[in-house]
């Protein structure tokens, strides 16, 4: 398990140049890297995030662009089945807050990428992840219902990626090598 945070990280917006469709290689030369290791790395992803006015932040975005054009521009947009489980908790600072937008942005990230977004047990969940408010200046260390929401999230993103990892090794010979890649 390891932690990529974007605090402090320089991570230049994709141009859309597709100059990463020779190699996979972005021109920009920042931490993006870093990121990209870590997430091909991975079999299961948890995303935590603020909402600024109503979306992600802007390194997050640029991230995720990046990480779409890298993986799949030279594979002549053949995405891979990375069949990456993901998590998603996002906070904003009022209820309606933009929260629902960002959650909806990184469930249609994951499904493009060829994921599967999970959700914690439906009692303490939005649809597919958590959505958190704390008013400026307020603390989301004692809601005591969050923090079991994200244990719950934490327990089922583990468990799905350990079948899916299991399913993928007992249908090894089955299963077209976009699953292996």
């Amino acid at each position: 398990m390891s932690l990529f945070s974007f605090a402090g990280k320089k991570l230049q917006a994709c141009i859309a140049c597709h100059k990463c469709a020779a190699e996979g290689l972005c021109v920009h030369r920042d931490d993006f890297e870093e990121f990209r290791r870590q997430y091909m790395g991975a079999e299961a992803v948890i995303v935590g995030t603020p909402v600024y006015h109503l979306a992600v932040p802007g390194a997050l975005k640029a991230a995720i662009d990046r990480l779409g054009h890298t993986l799949c521009s030279h594979r002549r947009l053949v995405i891979p089945r990375f069949t990456k489980v993901y998590g998603f908790l996002v906070q904003g600072g009022a209820p309606r807050g933009g929260q629902e937008y960002a959650l909806d942005f990184l469930i249609r990230h994951a499904l493009l990428m060829k994921g599967i977004p999970v959700t914690p047990d439906l009692l303490v969940s939005e649809v597919a992840g958590i959505c958190a408010q704390a008013p400026h200046g307020a603390s989301l260390a004692e809601d005591v219902n969050l923090l079991d929401g994200c244990r719950h999230l934490a327990r089922r993103v583990w468990e799905m990626a350990r079948l899916v990892s299991a399913g993928r090794a007992a249908l090894r010979g089955q299963l077209p090598p976009e699953y292996f890649g």
